[in-house]
Order: structure tokens, then C-alpha cells, then sequence
């Protein structure tokens, strides 16, 4: 993974860890404004409920009376109380009722002084008017453990919403510490089969340079046996190879080191050179190769090398995964501004539960009937990124015990 998708998978990761943040903290919100509204309602009924009361005793809210009255504290108190209890509402409070006109203090509680200065505590009135044209007075509660009763509810989610933070942030580091130590291991990994893949290659140079040299020995070419197994070592070797040359191509691919060379090649010779490559593996399983060639422009412009390198890969498949003495069918045709090839087998096939892993680094079909087959599952790997690079697509049908099909789209320019 590339550090500019470390970055940006760590960008997701901080904003989605923030967005759940928020919500938790607007959940707490909402719940704060929900018990400051129940709050108000219920004082506000217990005022409206107390002044409906205390407004029915014409006499004692007589004016005159209620300036001079030592009952009435008490009554309020005593309604307020009963109201509270009724609407199960607790909490402090004091009251006065004062005057419209000059908002002088009629009457006070004694359990708390009032004055102007005490503007800041949360304060509900309610008028006394009973129809008397000169009676102005109005009641006013104020409670000042207001804020303590809101949010005396709220420290249970409070508490839950910043250990769910917590946790998720704890979850949050542990995924990208482990995600940092997989990638380390996974790089240490690839470094190493980079490396060791590399180290082949002279030693492979080296077996194909005597090989050739002994080859061209006169002697040599008078005893067909040593011939024979020369031209095995050869062709092996050359597997081998190519074998490297994929797995560091697919190396290059991934970092974003290798770019494809475009040149004009013909299709059709390149099919026939792959065939000619793959002879001895053909003649050793009796396999029949037909061809349909319905196209009448086969240049265009790839790879030579890696073009040539799909083509062989995916024949070699079709021979390696087929039973001797079956049929290989090799199709080109046009499509659209595409030129096509199709490589089709009658062998063991791929359960369509693979269909989609087939192209994953180091995938082979876990199958008992093809256990015998050698290979790095790197192949088709290969060949899609190849594809890809050229603007193509490749398309594979496959089933089970009947054979498998692929076929490539390449553009012409």
C-alpha cells in the first residue's frame, strides 16, 4: 500500500472517529434540552396549578390583606410543596410575589432571600389577577439548583458517550499499529522473495550461456541422447526464466516502476511463435491445436515481449490443466475497435467459486485433480496487469470438469 493511501486511509479514520464524536456529543445535547423542557413544564404547571389555587381564596388575595398577610406565606408554601410532591418534581426553590405595577416585593420566602441581584437564577411567574381591577400582583418560584436537576440526569450519558470515544479511539490505534506490523511484514516478505528471485537469475543466465556453448560442440551433435537432454535443459532453464522475469515484472508493476514499450506487432505471429515454444509440451500430451483467424488486420500496438509472454502463459495453462489427446482452440476476431483472442480447453475447469480469485498474487485453485501441476500462481496475475497496462480486459468462463475459456480484448491503437 502506498503512503498516499496510508494518508488518506488515516484521514478517513480520524474523520469518521470525529463524526461519531459529534453525534454522541449532539445525543447529550438533545437529551440536555429534553430534561431542561420537562423541567420547565413541570414548573411551569406547578406555578399555574398554585396560582389557580391560591386565586379561588378571594379573600386572601385581596390586596389590602396579601401587603400585610402572614398566612399566605405559608399557604404558597404549603401548595407548592403538594404540587411538587404530586408532580414528583424535587428540587429547591424560593418564591415572591410582587407587584405589577412597581415590582416591589409584596411577600418572601424565608428559606431564600430574593433580590434584584438573583436576576441569574432560573425564575418562573405566574399573575394572580382574580378579576379584581386593582389587584396586580403575580408570584414568581425561582430555582436555583436548576442546572444540578438538568444535568444530574445526563452524567450517565456522558460517561457512556466518552468511553465509547475512548474505546473506539483504543480500537482505532490498535487497528493502525497492526495494520503498520502486517505491512512491515508483509514488506520484510516481499523484499525477501524479491531479492531471492532476483539471485536467480544468473545462475539461470549462466545454465542457458553453457548449455548453448556445449550445444554447438561437434561431438555433441553426433550423440542424439546428450542432444536431446541438452534441448530438455534448455527449455526448462527458459521456463525457469520466464517464471523470474513474470514475478519481477509483477514487482515493477506494483511499485509503479514499469511502464509497457508499444510497438506495431502482429497478433498472428506472435500466436504461432508461442505455439512453436510450447511444441515439445503439445507433442507430449497429444494435444490438438485448432485455430479460427476471422480478423484480416493483426497489427496493432503493445508489447511485444509481455504480449508474447500472456499468450504463452495462457496456453500453457490450457495444456497443463488439459488430459492428453484433447482439443486447444485458438480464435481471433474484431470487435467493435478491439481485436480479440479466445483460448478455449475441454479440461478440468475452475469451480465458479474461484472464478473471481483467479487473478489474486499466489491463487491456485485449491483442487485435488490438479495437485500435480507446477506453478507460483503468478500467471495469470501476469497476464491481467499486462492486459490492464494495454487498455484491455480479459474475460474468464469457466466450469467445473468441462473447461475453461478466456478471452482478451486488446484496442487496435
Amino acid at each position: 500500500m502506498t503512503p498516499k493511501k496510508n494518508i488518506l486511509i488515516y484521514i478517513i479514520a480520524i474523520l469518521a472517529l470525529a463524526t461519531i464524536t459529534a453525534m454522541q456529543v449532539n445525543l447529550v445535547y438533545k437529551f440536555e434540552r429534553n430534561n431542561e423542557t420537562a423541567f420547565n413544564e413541570k414548573a411551569r404547571l406547578i406555578l399555574a396549578r398554585t396560582t389557580e389555587s391560591l386565586t379561588k381564596d378571594t379573600l386572601l388575595m385581596r390586596k389590602d390583606i396579601v401587603m400585610d398577610s402572614t398566612n399566605l406565606k405559608t399557604t404558597i408554601d404549603s401548595l407548592i410543596n403538594y404540587y411538587m410532591n404530586y408532580y414528583g418534581f424535587q428540587s429547591d426553590y424560593s418564591f415572591e410575589v410582587l407587584e405589577k405595577e412597581t415590582e416591589n416585593s409584596a411577600l418572601e420566602s424565608s428559606s431564600m432571600y430574593v433580590s434584584n441581584s438573583n436576576n441569574h437564577i432560573p425564575c418562573y411567574e405566574h399573575s394572580l389577577s382574580n378579576n379584581f381591577k386593582n389587584n396586580s400582583l403575580y408570584l414568581k418560584i425561582y430555582f436555583p439548583s436548576k442546572k444540578n436537576i438538568v444535568f444530574k440526569d445526563l452524567i450517565l450519558p456522558i460517561v457512556c458517550t466518552v468511553l465509547l470515544t475512548l474505546v473506539i479511539l483504543l480500537v482505532f490505534i490498535k487497528t493502525i499499529n497492526a495494520l503498520n506490523k502486517e505491512k512491515k511484514i508483509a514488506e520484510h516478505t516481499k523484499d525477501f522473495l524479491d531479492n531471492m528471485v532476483h539471485e536467480f537469475k544468473t545462475p539461470l543466465s549462466s545454465i542457458s550461456l553453457a548449455s548453448k556453448l556445449i550445444l554447438k560442440n561437434a561431438k555433441i551433435q553426433s550423440e542424439p541422447p546428450v542432444l536431446e537432454n541438452l534441448k530438455i535443459i534448455l527449455e526448462e532453464n527458459e521456463k525457469l526464466k520466464s517464471q523470474v522475469d513474470e514475478t519481477l515484472s509483477i514487482t515493477s508493476f506494483e511499485n509503479g516502476l514499469y511502464k509497457v514499450f508499444k510497438e506495431e506487432v502482429d497478433l498472428h505471429l506472435i500466436v504461432e511463435n508461442c505455439i512453436k515454444l510450447l511444441k515439445l509440451q503439445i507433442e507430449s500430451k497429444q494435444i490438438t491445436i485448432n485455430y479460427n483467424f476471422n480478423v484480416n488486420q493483426f497489427v496493432i500496438m503493445a508489447d511485444k515481449l509481455h504480449l508474447t509472454n500472456c499468450i504463452k502463459n495462457l496456453l500453457d495453462n490450457a495444456i497443463k490443466y488439459s488430459d492428453s489427446g484433447r482439443e486447444i482452440m485458438i480464435e481471433l476476431g474484431n470487435e467493435a475497435k478491439f481485436i480479440f483472442i479466445t483460448i478455449k480447453d475441454n479440461g478440468v475447469g475452475i469451480d465458479k467459486v474461484y472464478h473471481q480469485k483467479v487473478f489474486d498474487k499466489y491463487f491456485r485453485v485449491p483442487t485435488g485433480n490438479i495437485q500435480n501441476v507446477k506453478g507460483f500462481g503468478i500467471g495469470l496475475t501476469y497476464v491481467k496487469k499486462i492486459i490492464d497496462l494495454h487498455d484491455g480486459k480479459i474475460l474468464l468462463e469457466s466450469e467445473l470438469n468441462v473447461g475453461t475459456t478466456i478471452k482478451i480484448y486488446l484496442p487496435y491503437e
